[in-house]
């Protein structure tokens, strides 16, 4: 699937952050992807996540193809272990967007969380076969 977003000027950043268990996550299935992005439908919210090395944007449904929110500039060096939660920038390119940044955190973790269920491990496997020793009679 291609998609092509646009970005608006922003009308507002501050920074946040990111649970360990939910930023973690979203590596991992990025890793997992055979392409360079994960595409995570948040349904109730009718948005789009889109998740690339980067940054994570949400596209509302109503207006396809603009970025209404982006979560960027992530800092995981930051972080003194996996648990610590991870600094971004939160970027709204249009001021109705603030309450939706509200619910987003939480939408987001369910449907991340639905879409690792779903997906599972993926990739090629194998089973070898190695034949036990069998004991020395002595």
């Amino acid at each position: 699937m291609q998609l092509t977003l646009y970005r608006d000027t922003p009308v507002q950043r501050s920074t946040q952050t990111l649970p360990a268990a939910l930023y973690n996550l979203t590596r991992t299935l990025l890793m997992r992807s055979p392409a360079e992005c994960v595409f995570v439908p948040l349904r109730r919210l009718q948005y789009l996540a889109v998740i690339d090395r980067d940054e994570i944007v949400f596209v509302d449904s109503q207006y396809q193809g603009v970025m209404a929110i982006s979560w960027q500039k992530f800092q995981p060096h930051t972080r003194s272990t996996l648990e610590d939660a991870v600094p971004y920038e939160c970027v709204l390119y249009h001021a109705d967007e603030a309450r939706v940044q509200q619910r987003l955190p939480i939408e987001f973790a369910q449907a991340l969380r639905t879409l690792a269920a779903r997906k599972g491990q993926s990739g090629p496997a194998s089973v070898l076969k190695f034949t036990r020793p069998q004991p020395s009679k002595g």
